[in-house]
């Protein structure tokens, strides 16, 4: 199963989770409508007047409450959890990790984190470490964009880097597959069953010290009861879900490795750690589907536990298990930079390809949802032939802030201050002389570390606040405008940018065709065409056959059209296509940027920009 097939599943799986809400909806209107007329009824002292005989508006009234009360608890907790991952994060008690951090145990993770979002194509998320000496993980949030990872102690003090790399992996394929964004509506659903029973303990509590509390406090029982039992039906389709995606994620960190011992050997630990999976934060139940391994005790998970057996898990995976489980000590392993940089040194850098080839295209697009051990292997290359400076200022937020307008600026132009000027009238003379520091770096540097090192800084430039990063979003702006007319790739760069730093843009699947958005995917293509540089008989030629690969009858417009605006929205729409529908478009971009035999580096780097604004982050290209 590829990405696509993946996402289409968990779009599915959601229309599901919708069908059993509403019998859970349905279960809560019923239960509470009873409950509150034998209540009502049986405890008058007057004669019982019978449920034949209580008015329907009674029973309306009672089913509109339930309803409004249940998605009024949804609404509230969905908006609780706008922020996205970060949301889940601090909602756990993680702490954000600092990219500069000196702890070596911490350096290993985050190398691993950014070897695993280079080679998927992806901004490099933030990590939050949970204080807890349990081995698991979880990764949260509605986009790529905008998802955090998050590793508890026990994992980042007791695996060793090969183990880390599986349990990294399988996070990043819930990542890519659409499984968070089904996670947090699982969160907001169950949280609005679930209140009529935490309204059910609020009015015990408050009938408790009342002289006529009898009914009150019966009144609270029952609620408690009847929300409980309205909740089978949300865990049970959580139990349900969650449980294949994780199998999923398993297969897809070993085919991201290449090596069935990554996640192996990661769960076994998990088997033989005292402490397992199980977490001691007070509120790890609410958020159980999100991590790698069961968080609850079997006793608390009962009979609906979110992941499969951990058994069935490691044999899939490595079917000549012993079944015995390794005993597990602290292990801090500790990676020195002579043999790091001498294991980079052993590697061949696989370069991306200079032009694109059909077959290097086709293993891009197959990839999406879980690149290869090659690009694993692409990235930890990449990421150790950066220039030491550049690799220390990625990891730094002022100084994050200055490489990315280092990148941006035209290397041509012999005065960076006058690109500068109306840029940085806020960001002070410490930014401005880092620039100055950093430009000798960024002068020569290989078009091929541009973009990654921009998604590398993402979440050093994340613990900016909302002032400061649009700050830095309007700073780019005019440094790409300063010499009169915005290139194609520096609209790329700055829509990354943009995704990754403003609040995550959730949309909703709507488009099972091209068709209806034409006019859209006319302006996308011609963007291609255009990054292309080619005289207009050759570009005609070539928006026409992307046109028929689409089957859409379209013409290329005018240039002048093409405004970065315009862009934008038509991205918006693209979007919104299910994902089976989005493979053909991907192909049809492709073909419109082999139109003249020559692929530049900027027409890469526009593709990938365009693939992951429709959420479908493409690894790198690498020659076939």
């Amino acid at each position: 199963m590829n990405f696509f097939e993946h996402q289409d599943q968990a779009r599915k799986s959601t229309r599901w989770l919708v069908v059993f809400f509403l019998l859970a909806v349905g279960s809560l209107v019923i239960l509470v409508d009873l409950l509150v007329v034998v209540l009502f009824t049986f405890s008058s002292e007057e004669q019982p007047m019978g449920l034949a005989n209580i008015p329907p508006s009674v029973h309306a009234m009672i089913a509109a409450g339930v309803v409004s009360v249940v998605a009024l608890a949804c609404f509230y907790k969905m908006a609780q959890l706008r922020g996205g991952g970060r949301k889940v994060a601090e909602a756990l008690g993680g702490r954000l990790l600092a990219t500069s951090t000196a702890d070596l145990d911490e350096k290993r993770l985050l190398n691993v984190v950014e070897e695993m979002a280079i080679a998927s194509g992806t901004s490099v998320p933030p990590v939050y470490v949970l204080e807890d000496s349990a081995i698991n993980a979880f990764a949260a949030g509605y986009t790529p964009h905008d998802a955090v990872i998050g590793v508890t102690r026990g994992t980042i003090d007791l695996l060793n880097r090969e183990e880390m790399q599986g349990v990294i992996a399988h996070e990043f394929s819930h990542i890519l597959n659409g499984d968070m964004r089904l996670n947090l509506r699982l969160i907001g659903i169950l949280f609005g069953i679930i209140f009529i029973a935490l309204a059910g303990q609020k009015i015990m509590r408050a009938s408790a010290y009342s002289r006529d509390g009898a009914r009150g406090v019966a009144l609270g029982l029952g609620l408690v009861i009847v929300g409980y039992s309205g909740a089978f039906f949300g865990s049970l389709i959580r139990a349900a879900v969650s449980r294949q995606r994780e199998y999923l994620a398993d297969a897809s960190a070993v085919q991201f490795t290449r090596n069935p011992h990554s996640i192996g050997g990661a769960l076994k630990k998990i088997g033989g750690w005292a402490v397992g999976s199980q977490l001691a934060i007070p509120n790890a139940a609410e958020y159980g589907h999100f991590y790698i391994a069961e968080g609850l005790s079997n006793f608390a998970a009962g009979f609906f536990k979110t992941h499969p057996p951990l058994q069935d898990r490691i044999r899939r995976v490595d079917p000549h298990w012993d079944g015995q489980y390794p005993k597990v000590q602290r292990s801090r392993e500790v990676i020195q930079e002579a043999a790091k940089k001498q294991r980079a040194q052993s590697r061949v850098l696989e370069e991306p390809a200079a032009t694109i080839t059909a077959a290097a295209v086709a293993a891009a697009i197959a990839n999406t949802s879980a690149p290869t051990a090659d690009h694993v292997d692409y990235a930890q290359s990449l990421i150790s032939s950066v220039p030491e400076q550049l690799l220390t200022a990625a990891h730094e937020t002022l100084s994050a802030y200055a490489l990315v307008l280092a990148l941006v600026l035209d290397k041509n132009t012999s005065d960076w201050r006058q690109q500068l000027q109306g840029a940085g009238k806020e960001m002070g003379e410490e930014v401005q002389a880092k620039i100055q520091h950093l430009l000798p770096y960024v002068a020569n540097l290989d078009i091929k570390y541009r973009l990654p090192l921009i998604e590398m800084a993402m979440p050093a430039l994340k613990r900016m606040e909302a002032q400061q990063r649009n700050l830095l979003l309007n700073d780019v702006l005019t440094v790409v405008k300063a010499d009169g007319r915005v290139q194609l790739w520096e609209w790329a760069l700055f829509r990354v940018l943009k995704l990754s730093l403003r609040d995550p843009e959730i949309s909703r699947a709507k488009y099972d065709r091209l068709k209806p958005i034409a006019a859209e995917c006319q302006m996308v293509l011609a963007a291609v065409i255009y990054s292309g540089n080619c005289d207009k008989e050759i570009s005609s030629a070539a928006f026409a056959a992307a046109a028929s690969e689409l089957g859409l009858a379209i013409d290329l417009p005018d240039k002048i059209k093409l405004t970065g605006t315009a862009l934008s929205a038509a991205l918006k729409e693209l979007k919104c296509l299910k994902p089976l529908a989005k493979p053909r478009f991907l192909k049809a971009l492709v073909l419109a940027a082999q139109h003249d035999g020559v692929t530049e580096a900027e027409e890469i780097e526009l593709i990938r920009a365009i693939a992951d604004s429709i959420d479908c982050p493409m690894p790198p290209i690498l020659r076939q």
